[in-house]
Parts: structure tokens; sequence; C-alpha cells
């Protein structure tokens, strides 16, 4: 069905060749994407580099077919697309279909649920994508969006897209981002982790560093660390909860309400006062955590 609905569809332009080499990339990275969420768990699913991985290679191959030039970054951008999508939700139908089974779910049941999810998500996706770019804009600054969204993933693949066609990608960074990769790992440092760390903004990475101190420290007052325990819980809620307010503030945004609901104006201040009052709002954001992480799950009768 995949297939056909890749082939016969006008607007993915792909040939019976192209379209079969996208189906092969999705079945192996598949199998591979439910193992590792089963062996590991889905916060070590490796989508992102899977997806760059099947997209420069797609759009590689798509250039090698003989392509047409004019449309082959869309074929491609649409090829790694469904690619990136099956990785997705094959570790998400893997984890759920293996809860259901340790609490005796009736299979076919979870998955119609899972198909209509999968359903809902897909409509609700493009609408969410459609109201940030109204609001905020992506990539390069314009007069409407001069503070667009950052988007370094969707920068990274498309840059490697522009480059492969273009034919001035930059193989010696990309080679030696891989040597450095392949050091890292033998000196026990996690590549994924090194590479995460690189390419995120600036704006980023410190966050992600301080939730990373507490857990380690949590941890290390508990003697114990476990996948779920509350930290995890409650970090997840805040970045579910910074995600859905994100989308609410770019409705007021796009509805032009915004300016009603603001109490202050970031950056208007004096630079001290901005500094101290967001620094000390973080501080107590990581305070509640700390605390929260530390509470022990209490004990079934």
């Amino acid at each position: 069905a995949m297939f056909l609905l890749l082939y016969l569809h006008p607007i993915f332009g792909l040939s019976f060749a192209e379209t079969a080499t996208v189906v092969l990339f999705c079945f192996f990275f598949v199998a591979v994407s439910a193992r590792m969420v089963g062996l590991i768990g889905t916060t070590n699913q490796p989508v992102s580099g899977m997806t760059i991985t099947a997209l420069l290679s797609l759009t590689l191959l798509f250039v090698f077919l003989g392509h047409d030039p004019a449309t082959v970054k869309a074929a491609a951008i649409m090829g790694g697309a469904a690619v990136c999508i099956a990785i997705a939700l094959s570790g998400d139908l893997s984890q759920d279909l293996k809860t259901a089974a340790i609490v005796g779910a009736t299979p076919w049941k979870v998955q119609l649920a899972e198909i209509m999810g999968t359903l809902v998500s897909a409509v609700r996706t493009g609408f969410i994508l459609w109201l940030l770019y109204k609001a905020y804009g992506f990539g390069a600054p314009t007069p409407e969006h001069p503070n667009p969204l950052e988007a370094p993933q969707s920068q990274l693949m498309a840059k490697l897209v522009s480059g492969a066609t273009g034919g001035d990608l930059p193989w010696t960074l990309m080679l030696t981002g891989a040597g450095i990769g392949v050091v890292a790992e033998l000196c026990g440092i996690s590549a994924l982790a090194l590479a995460i760390g690189l390419y995120l903004p600036i704006t980023n990475w410190p966050m992600i560093f301080v939730g990373g101190v507490i857990s380690w420290w949590v941890g290390r007052k508990r003697g114990e660390q476990q996948e779920s325990d509350s930290g995890s819980l409650y970090a997840s809620g805040l970045i579910a909860g910074d995600a859905l307010m994100g989308i609410v503030i770019a409705v007021l945004a796009v509805l032009k309400l915004d300016a009603a609901f603001r109490l202050r104006d970031p950056g208007a201040g004096d630079p001290l006062v901005e500094g101290l009052l967001s620094t000390g709002l973080y501080a107590l954001v990581c305070w509640g955590l700390y605390r929260y992480a530390m509470k022990r799950p209490k004990a079934h009768a």
C-alpha cells in the first residue's frame, strides 16, 4: 500500500525504482528502530541519525538514477520524510505493543487505536507546522518574520540535500565528523550525545547539561538510577508542557491577541534585572525538578 501511494501519487514525483528504494530503506530501518527500542527504549532511538543517513543516500541515488534536477530536491525530501515517519512509528508501535503484551491487552484493539492515532496526528501535525510558520517563520529572517524558529535539524537536512544535488557537499567536514564520532566511541564517550551537543544551538545545550548534572547528582544521592524514576517523568512533563504552551502562544500570535496577554516586554528593561529574573525562574524550575526527583516511588501493597 505504501509503495502504491508513493509511486502513483503525483505530488511525490518518484519513479518505480526510486519508490522501491524508499520502501527498501523503510523496511530495514523499521527493523533496526524496533529492535533498538526493545533493547534500550525510546529515549535512545536514533531517529535523526537514521533519517539523515537515509536522506543523504536517497539524494545521491536519485541523482545517480537520473531524476529531473528541477525536482530532485523535493523528491529526496519526500522520500526521506517517508523513511523518517516509518522509523518513528516503528519505535512507537513496538513500544506500545510490548506494553500491551505485558498488561494483557488485546492486540487488534491496540493496533486499531494506533491506526486512529496515526491518522489524527497526520492531520494535526500539518496544521501545527502551518501555524508555527504563520506565527514565526522558519530558517532565514524575513521582513514578516524577523526572528524565525531555528529548526536546526530541518536546516541540516536541507543543506545535505542541496549539497548532494549541487555537487558541493562538504565531504571533508562530513568525514571529519565521522572520524570524531569513531574516536569518541573508542574513548567511551557517546557519539550521539557529543553530536547533539555540537549541532544544537548554544541557547539549548546549557539546559540539557544542567538536567544531566541534576540526574547524575540525584542518582548519586539515592544510590540508584532507574529509567522510570520520578525525575524522568517530571522532565518529560516540562518538555511536553513547553511544547504545548508554544502552540498556544503561536495561536495567540496568529490571531493578533498575544499583545493583550503580554505582561512585560523582555529585553526592554535593565539587562541586569532581566538576567536575574530569567535566571531566578530557571533556578526555581531546576529546584523543583531536583525535589521531585528525590522522591522515592511509593511501595504497592
